[in-house]
């Protein structure tokens, strides 16, 4: 498991910048990869726009928080963990997702 915080996303961001500056990647880059974006439950609480820009029309699940996470929340909240490509879900942590309240989860490091 690989987790992409908000401490390390810049890295991300700066190669997913190159990777598009050109053009548009192929399907099977990096930056489509299937990852898991996690946050607390109360970030779909502030709009309904919010709401659509975090969790859209992709799979979601509700689950406990586990501490784990290194979330400013509170135990009661929970969280929803959204599936979702890597560029999308960098782009969500870094315009909605406030510091400590979300990360990235992938299976291994992208060879970027």
């Amino acid at each position: 498991m690989f987790v992409i915080a908000h401490r390390t996303m810049k890295t991300f961001l700066d190669a997913a910048a190159a990777e598009f500056h050109n053009n548009v990647p192929a399907e099977d880059s990096w930056v489509y990869q299937e990852v898991v974006l996690e946050f607390p439950m109360g970030e779909i609480a502030e709009s309904p726009l919010k709401t659509m820009s975090l969790i859209g029309a992709y799979d979601y699940d509700i689950t406990d928080l586990t501490g784990r996470e290194q979330f400013n929340a509170q135990g009661l909240e929970g969280k929803i963990a959204v599936k979702m490509p890597l560029f999308n879900a960098l782009m969500n942590l870094k315009n909605f997702l406030p510091q400590y309240r979300g990360r990235i989860i992938m299976k291994s490091a992208p060879h970027i």
